[in-house]
């Protein structure tokens, strides 16, 4: 496998030799940060011998990286075209135009991102209204 490739760390490994997809798939997610489905998708690639498999999927989102995946699912999408950059060697039109293929195509994933984002928005408009209060507070204070 390429360095860019997921592949099944060592306890991943051993617990689906064990018969325990579970245990394996809950390794997985904590390994890669990937969310349920996918690290269910590459656990049972993995079982079905398709150990090759760039990605879960049906190959579509073979170009994207694990890690980008992974950023994706914490809501960061400059460190998933980042990162999709640099272990794929690709300009950033094209990292990013495959950073949104994928949204487009895992509707999980874009339904995890785009709540994460919304609510990163959520608490930046809380912050800036609290601070346009206090600043409205202090001003009245030094006025009256």
């Amino acid at each position: 496998m390429d360095a860019g490739k997921p592949a099944l760390s060592e306890p991943a490994r051993a617990a689906l030799a064990a018969g325990n997809r579970l245990e394996a798939i809950r390794i997985v997610r904590e390994d890669s940060g990937l969310g349920l489905r996918e690290a269910k998708e590459l656990v049972e690639a993995h079982a079905a011998g398709r150990a090759d498999a760039e990605s879960p999927g049906d190959g579509a989102d073979a170009e994207l990286p694990l890690a980008a995946i992974a950023f994706l699912e914490q809501g960061q999408m400059i460190a998933a075209v980042r990162a999709t950059r640099e272990r794929s060697g690709i300009g950033l039109k094209d990292a990013k135009d495959r950073v949104d293929r994928y949204l487009a195509e895992h509707a999980g994933t874009r339904q995890r991102f785009q709540h994460l984002v919304a609510s990163e928005r959520a608490r930046w408009r809380s912050l800036i209204v609290l601070l346009l209060v206090a600043a409205a507070l202090a001003w009245l204070a030094l006025r009256g």
